[in-house]
């Protein structure tokens, strides 16, 4: 094969890409993300490396090579719980009738199966718009049994009372003495000729329009004022028994969602997907639940639409009384009911499914959280690479950031460990045809010299490892051959660590045409005090 050829076919040559990311207890302080917001480190780094690897994933790189990755997580906290046993004879037996409680502060994790066994904000998203859909369903058939949302209803009650009004108290003042007198007097020119019968004329004129106006401002204002009044007193009585109505809902529903929740868990740490997990709802279930709160609703509205009708009839009553008018107050009842029924149920729908809703995304926060521990050994225990349009996150969008907490991070920093589970995927002998580079993320405050060890045996065999490390101060204006004697303990580590650049190499080359000249001899050590530069160092590698 000539020369040429050769480079052509090195220059296709696959790359397999490791990172080893600190999340051990110095990735708590503070840092500025690309806004300026001040976030733990850790979170930082997150923002940052999935903002570039989304990117690569959706408009892919300029590399005409395959790129696969890998990516281990140092220093996770996982609760665990254990008891002697006794083996003997073929049996177990538990010598503890309690669960002793320890803690392992120095978890490696596969962050790739982290983060797709960790159910993304999206999954939970995709669940709560699902149930949404679901309970509207429930509702549409609940609810629409006894309910006519017709916004037209209390329109329709305020003319009826209004109308009723005027008509009623018109009737009454036209036949009155004075109106049948001055309809009279209005017909005959006689009484224009008198002075006298003028003013009588004038005087009963008066007092006539005073009492159409009276009655006209009367029916309009009463009508309008009682309508207004049953709507908020039904809105008060809700808010009064609201708790009350909270209390039931629960009581009701969170042992069935409490058990829906484990599956749901179960079915999306095991690889489901989200949108598929639906179709394991006990429907029958959820409909008889679903059946037994509005039921009990519904009687609590109806309870409600009689306080609401005893209080504000005689109000309307009395108004009506003042203007001589009577009312049909079986129809005005009939009508008030379906208002305060149509106007209660408008408020509690949109009540009863958020808190459902609500009740189901809590419960779910509330056991993921349960969860984390055995989402930790699950991802500890696998070997995940994924192409860059696989990777979703390097490290996963936590549920409300449960997982970046000192909880479940922030441990030690078990780098040996880190970089030989890193050396077993480098040396797979499926992986041996791969250019392989290894990308370190960390202060470097290691709790030994050992990596030193790993990491030169890794060099050797063509591993070139990039070590990115994380300061707050500045402690170089370039890349360097020689670590100064004044860094820190941490950086003279990952320096030592670092490879060597070798001008010749197609990685150095593609890092130096991206803007980051690399002289012959220096280390692959990176000052990195802000996620600007930490995403720019990946840009360059992914392209």
């Amino acid at each position: 094969m000539e020369k040429s050829q050769q480079i052509s076919s090195k220059k296709q040559q696959p790359i397999l890409l490791g990172i080893v990311v600190d999340v051990s207890n110095s990735m708590r302080r503070n840092w500025k993300n690309r806004d300026g917001r001040k976030m733990p480190r850790i979170e930082v780094v997150k923002d940052a490396l999935n903002t570039q690897f989304k990117k690569a994933a959706l408009f892919g790189t300029k590399s005409p090579r395959s790129i696969d990755v890998f990516c281990l997580g140092m220093g996770f906290k996982r609760t665990m719980y254990w008891s002697d046993v006794e083996l003997s004879y073929g049996r177990e037996k538990r010598l503890d009738d309690e669960w002793k409680k320890t803690t392992d502060t120095g978890v490696i994790c596969d962050l790739l199966a982290l983060s797709e066994i960790i159910p993304s904000q999206d999954e939970l998203t995709l669940l709560e718009r699902e149930i949404r859909k679901k309970w509207d369903e429930y509702t549409k058939q609940l609810i629409n049994r006894s309910v006519d949302f017709d916004e037209s209803v209390y329109q329709e009650l305020e003319f009826f009372v209004r109308d009723g009004i005027k008509d009623s108290a018109t009737k009454k003042l036209k036949g009155g003495v004075v109106y049948k007198a001055f309809a009279f007097i209005a017909r005959k020119s006689f009484f224009e000729q008198h002075e006298v019968s003028r003013n009588l004329k004038e005087s009963m004129r008066r007092y006539v329009n005073g009492w159409v106006n009276r009655i006209a401002e009367t029916s309009s204002n009463a009508s309008h004022k009682y309508v207004e009044n049953i709507l908020q007193e039904s809105q008060k009585l809700f808010n009064q028994d609201k708790a009350k109505y909270e209390d039931f809902i629960r009581d009701t529903i969170t042992d069935f969602v409490s058990d829906l929740v484990d599956t749901l868990i179960t079915l999306l740490t095991l690889g489901f997907p989200a949108k598929n997990v639906i179709d394991y709802f006990n429907e029958e279930k959820i409909f008889e639940l679903a059946t037994q709160i509005y039921d009990h609703l519904e009687n609590e509205v109806k309870r409600n639409i009689s306080v609401a009708w005893a209080i504000h009839k005689g109000t309307l009553f009395l108004s009506s009384k003042s203007i001589r008018a009577s009312l049909d107050s079986k129809r005005i009842k009939s009508l008030t009911e379906k208002c305060i029924h149509n106007y209660s149920w408008d408020i509690l729908e949109d009540f009863v499914r958020d808190l459902v809703v609500n009740i189901f995304t809590s419960k779910f926060k509330e056991k993921a959280k349960e969860q984390i521990p055995d989402w930790l050994g699950l991802a500890s225990s696998r070997e995940v690479s994924r192409t860059l349009k696989q990777v979703a996150n390097i490290l996963p969008d936590s549920i409300e950031g449960e997982l970046y907490s000192k909880e479940f991070m922030f441990g030690t920093t078990p780098i040996s460990n880190a970089l030989k589970l890193a050396s077993l995927r480098f040396q797979d002998k499926s992986r041996k045809n791969r250019e392989k580079i290894l990308v370190i993320i960390s202060d470097g405050n290691f709790e030994s010299n050992s990596p030193l060890i790993t990491a030169t045996l890794l060099k050797n065999v063509g591993v070139r490892i990039i070590c990115c490390h994380l300061t707050s101060k500045d402690i170089m204006t370039t890349l360097l051959k020689k670590k100064p004697s004044r860094w820190p303990i941490g950086a003279k580590k990952m320096f030592e660590i670092a490879s060597t650049v070798n001008k010749s190499d197609e990685l150095v080359q593609d890092i130096s045409n991206n803007g980051f000249e690399i002289p012959e001899g220096v280390k692959l050590f990176y000052q990195i005090n802000q996620s600007d530069l930490l995403e720019d160092i990946f840009e360059s590698i992914l392209s």
